[in-house]
């Protein structure tokens, strides 16, 4: 397989009440759910998931699935009210395919420890963490 990029844009649902934070869910990708105490925090927390759902599937060997019509997800919401604040939106996510590689690297031990600790403490793995900060600093620098 070459190494290829590919957009998708996945349908997020995203449900509110007074007892609760927001949360999201996707359609297309059971078991991919995540919240937050706000909007912002939530987008941010969504991609993540998004992303490293797929990657968890691809590394599976499991085939990616297809990204829903937002209308027909919005269609499918319509018809089964709840409780609260609801809105349907989309999640775009760039996939860079390639095989996932396994590297050794070396950090000093309280650099490991800051970044163990950054990203317990805003939901991320180490390996999701170094990917989103790899590509920040990427993108912030070209």
């Amino acid at each position: 397989m070459s190494d290829s990029t590919e957009i998708l844009n996945f349908p997020g649902i995203i449900r509110k009440d007074r007892r609760s934070d927001y949360g999201v869910e996707f359609p297309d990708l059971p078991g991919c759910v995540t919240a937050a105490k706000n909007l912002g925090d939530l987008r941010r927390m969504a991609q993540e998931a998004i992303e490293l759902h797929l990657e968890g599937l691809e590394e599976a060997g499991d085939a990616l699935p297809a990204p829903s019509l937002l209308d027909d997800v919005l269609e499918a919401v319509a018809a089964a009210p709840g409780e609260g604040f609801l809105c349907v939106t989309g999640f775009r996510v760039e996939l860079k395919r390639g095989k996932a590689v396994r590297v050794n690297i070396t950090l000093p031990s309280m650099l490991l420890e800051d970044i163990d600790t950054y990203a317990k403490g805003s939901a991320r793995s180490r390996s999701g963490f170094l990917q989103e900060a790899a590509r920040h600093f990427i993108a912030s620098n070209l």
